[in-house]
């Protein structure tokens, strides 16, 4: 389902249509304010005329963009241009299936954290239908982003709209074939048009698209005076077209169900349709008919009021409500001449109202020939390449080769939001919100620290073979809601960072998806586990866990995908506790456990100074107690720290401790992808990298529990 819902959303650019609702929704009222200032001064044709521009937007949800630099106000598109992001970081779900317990974050969640609209629950993290608060993990089997509801509603809408007024309109019409006779004699007036008679009829009309007809009812036919007034009423609406607008007006009814605004203008505007035909009919009869005319309407009026159902027919009809026929009377009686002042006026609105609705702002202030350029090099990219965060050791995903899958890709990254440079150096996301906030801007400081933390490289090559030298180099960084496209490479253009625009959050996540998916047999890959089973286990795995003051730190279980072994008893005690979470960081009034940790080390001497003076000790050291230690590994893999070889460890016997001076971040990862289950063990293996190189796992089973066995890489040769 989400699937679909992604390619329904490639086809459809949602911040357009958003865009397309809303400016649709300015101009009606900006046409129903002109309607109402020019009543009396405007001919009914024109005011007519006035719709023309409301359907056109209506049935066109094309924008012009204009750059910045062209001086107008605000446009109607700014006030949506990006509300499509926030909806698709929206998360809406419902029916719990399971809830527990849960110390630590489930894999595969985004490591920024999304408000979840209730505030007496904090902030959750969301993926894949699991939710998690902090301390309770709750999976639910309804899950989807506001926009993807809102696509489908949108879709279920327009198809059930669509289908109700295509099927009246289809049963109508066979109503007519079946009860209709040609009218013999009534041809030669309206030239190309036949006249029918048709029994059952309440009101003459108008029907048919392509091969359009006048249809009357017995008694109209009868009476010659109300017969010529009704053929030229209806000769008036086929010379007006009014045939083909009542079914592309029906079509942006069907578009634009949801919309209340255009059933008021769909209304209105077949109100004013027939205002416009009695005018010419009157034209076409001569002022002498004037009067005559108006009793012939009062009679049609009179027989049948306007339905609800009449906004959803092609056909017209002479019909309306009480009020309705006061209105065309009075004009009938009243005959209106435009003024011409009116009519400028009239126009200058209107152009100015198009102006409004129908442009789109551009905005060329923060890099726009390296974003042209970053937007040129993924349109032609034969292979795109998404690698994980540079503090990850884990395999990157892999390239994106494969014609599907670089269709979506590329897809997802045509449509970026744009930046602005601000004079103290940071970066406005423009479109997002006009209010400012703390999440609208990014200062260098907070953008570098995220580049550090989570900057994923994103390389774009012309051609499938990968030469790195021709490769466009970006990265995407997470930042709360969005994933901020970047520009940066150290050996050729410095360290100057260049932030070119923003996608919403989940645009990462999918391409992380296809990186990792593309080309690869997925039901081979899982082997004989369920996907359900590979997402428990990746959840177990987690590297990532929040930390109490909200910051995230390396899981326990982490320490043991830093090296290769076959047995637990041969695990690198060095690599283990190099990121390992059990660490507690010597203080200042611990410097005879530091003096003697370097003394061990050997590297007293150069130290002996700095240790005089006060302040801080000079050198993060981190201590490792042995029982802690040693839990750990009985923990999750059933051996002891005596099982180890630790002889070249730095160890103090008198604090029973293990230390090390580790001050970057590099936590071992097994990302699982499939599996096999063996009597008593269970073998899980990771997605191949671009090398063909995979991890495998073995784990036995322990009483309740299982352990790990052994855990190494399997070299493609």
């Amino acid at each position: 389902m989400t699937l679909m819902i992604r390619l329904i959303q490639g086809v459809i650019d949602m911040k357009l249509m958003i865009s397309w609702v809303v400016t649709s929704s300015a101009l009606i009222l900006i046409v129903l304010a002109a309607r109402y200032l020019f009543r009396n001064r405007l001919s009914a044709r024109l005011r007519y005329a006035l719709w023309g521009v409301v359907l056109l937007r209506l049935l066109v949800p094309f924008q012009v963009e204009l750059p910045a630099a062209v001086p107008l106000p605000v446009l109607a598109s700014n006030v949506a241009q990006d509300i499509a992001p926030r909806l698709d970081d929206a998360m809406l779900y419902a029916i719990p299936t399971e809830d527990q317990p849960g110390g630590r974050m489930p894999e595969g969640l985004p490591p920024q954290y999304v408000r979840n609209g209730f505030p007496d629950r904090g902030w959750e993290y969301y993926s894949g239908g699991v939710v998690y608060d902090g301390s309770r993990i709750t999976r639910y089997a309804f899950m989807m982003s506001a926009l993807e509801v809102l696509v489908l509603t949108w879709i279920a809408g327009t198809v059930l709209a669509a289908s109700v007024i295509l099927l009246s309109n289809l049963r109508f019409g066979l109503r007519l074939r079946k009860r209709r006779v040609l009218a013999g004699g009534l041809r030669p007036p309206l030239q190309d048009i036949p006249v029918y008679v048709a029994e059952g009829l309440p009101s003459p009309c108008l029907a048919g698209v392509f091969r359009p007809a006048v249809y009357i009812p017995p008694e109209t036919a009868e009476n010659p005076d109300t017969l010529r007034h009704v053929l030229a009423h209806e000769l008036t609406h086929y010379r007006h077209r009014d045939h083909i607008w009542s079914t592309l007006r029906c079509l942006a009814l069907a578009l634009h169900w949801h919309n209340p605004l255009v059933w008021l203008a769909v209304g209105l505007s077949k109100q004013d349709g027939e205002l416009a035909c009695d005018e010419g009919a009157v034209e076409r009869l001569g002022e002498a008919e004037r009067i005559p005319y108006g009793r012939t309407l009062v009679d049609m009026v009179a027989k049948r009021s306007l339905r609800p159902g009449d906004l959803l027919s092609c056909s017209t009809a002479m019909t309306g409500g009480k009020k309705s026929i006061q209105q065309r009377v009075a004009q009938i009686v009243k005959k209106p001449e435009t003024v011409k002042t009116a009519l400028f006026a009239a126009v200058a609105v209107v152009a100015l109202s198009a102006v409004f609705t129908f442009a789109g702002r551009r905005d060329t202030s923060a890099n726009p020939v390296e974003l042209d350029t970053f937007l040129s090099q993924a349109g032609e990219a034969q292979c795109i390449f998404l690698g994980n965060p540079l503090i990850s050791s884990q395999s990157p995903p892999g390239p994106i080769t494969s014609p599907e899958g670089l269709a979506q890709a590329r897809e997802i990254l045509s449509k970026p939001a744009q930046t602005a440079a601000l004079e103290d150096g940071s970066w406005r996301l423009l479109s997002f919100s006009s209010v400012s906030s703390d999440t609208d801007t990014i200062s260098r400081e907070q953008l570098e620290r995220q580049f550090a933390s989570g900057g994923c490289p994103l390389n774009l090559f012309p051609t499938s073979e990968r030469r790195e030298e021709d490769a466009g180099r970006f990265w995407l960084v997470p930042w709360h809601t969005r994933s901020l496209l970047l520009r940066w490479d150290a050996q050729r253009e410095g360290e100057e960072f260049q932030l070119l625009g923003h996608y919403p959050y989940s645009s990462l996540s999918q391409l992380k998806e296809l990186a990792r998916t593309d080309g690869l047999d997925q039901s081979a890959l899982r082997g004989d586990l369920t996907q359900e089973q590979i997402d428990r286990a990746n959840e177990a795995f987690q590297p990532n866990v929040p930390l109490p003051d909200g910051s995230y730190g390396f899981s326990e279980i982490s320490c043991f995908f830093t090296s290769s072994y076959n047995d637990p008893t041969q695990i690198d005690l060095e690599q283990f506790l190099m990121y390992c979470p059990l660490a507690e960081i010597l203080e200042n009034d611990e410097a005879e456990e530091f003096q003697a940790v370097m003394k061990k080390d050997g590297s007293w001497n150069d130290w002996e100074y700095e240790l005089n003076s006060p302040g801080d000790l000079p050198v993060p050291t981190k201590r490792y107690p042995r029982e802690k230690v040693s839990a750990l590994l009985q923990k999750y893999a059933g051996v002891t720290i005596d099982q180890l070889d630790w002889g070249d460890m730095l160890y103090l016997e008198e604090y029973d401790a293990f230390y090390n001076f580790t001050s970057d971040a590099g936590p071992g990862f097994f990302p699982c992808a499939g599996g096999q289950i063996m009597d008593g063990t269970v073998l899980l293996w990771s997605e191949p990298d671009g090398s063909g190189d995979r991890c495998e796992l073995v784990l036995r089973k322990s009483g309740e529990s299982w352990l790990i066995q052994s855990h190494h890489t399997i070299y493609e040769r």
